[in-house]
């Protein structure tokens, strides 16, 4: 917990899981009594991955991907043909809401890939559809 100079308070949870609510309450206590400032309730992420809808599937130029990171740790996107070969990937770093583009340097061929995200030992995939 961190109090700021205009009388702020900033509290940091590390134990929250993505996707869920938790509330908070801001009190003190000063010569055994109780003063309560306030209540607030927050909804973590969820550690998602969706082909952005603007890219469309089939995609027919570059994938655009949108995603939510829940943590600051290093996030990885990765491009995979059905036979496991990796064809493109991106590191992403930040918490938050991301948009990544995929098959720039090398377009793939027609057909069907595997688009992954991994982060802090967690990983999210989901199938897309190139057509040239």
């Amino acid at each position: 917990v961190a109090i700021g100079a205009e009388g702020t308070v900033r509290l940091e949870d590390r134990g929250v899981s993505a996707g869920q609510r938790y509330g908070y309450r801001v009190g003190t206590t000063f010569q055994g009594a109780d003063h309560l400032y306030g209540e607030v309730e927050v909804e973590t992420p969820l550690f998602s991955l969706r082909v952005a809808p603007a890219a469309g599937n089939p995609v027919r130029q570059n994938l655009s991907l949108s995603m939510t990171l829940p943590s600051t740790e290093p996030a990885r996107v990765e491009l995979f043909d059905m036979r496991g070969r990796r064809l493109d990937s991106v590191n992403v770093l930040g918490q938050g809401r991301h948009i990544v583009t995929l098959g720039v340097s090398r377009p793939p061929a027609s057909g069907i890939y595997i688009v992954r995200l991994s982060q802090g030992g967690r990983t999210a995939s989901s199938k897309v559809a190139f057509l040239r």
